[in-house]
């Protein structure tokens, strides 16, 4: 079976420069599961910066309202880092 196969993809094998398809196919997968599982870290690191912007907002308004600190001063902050936050 694996030479029918083999011979049906013969031209495409060599074009890519791999002995047979199923090495092509092995090749293809692990590089499919490298990729999803780097895209699942940038998406763990996107959750986590998400939460540290949230945590740090909900620290600024705390402070804000509990402080002598002007409001105009803390909203020129909180403004700032959101949009540090939105170019990450």
């Amino acid at each position: 079976m694996n030479e029918i196969v083999d011979r049906i993809y013969k031209d495409f094998s060599q074009s890519v420069g791999v002995p047979n398809i199923r090495v092509y196919e092995e090749t293809q997968l692990k590089t499919a599961e490298k990729e999803a599982e780097e895209r699942l870290e940038l998406s763990n690191q996107l959750a986590k910066l998400k939460y540290q912007y949230v945590s740090s907002a909900l620290f600024f308004w705390l402070h804000i309202n509990s402080s002598q600190t002007t409001h105009l001063q803390y909203y020129s902050l909180l403004i700032s880092f959101s949009r540090f936050c939105a170019n990450i």
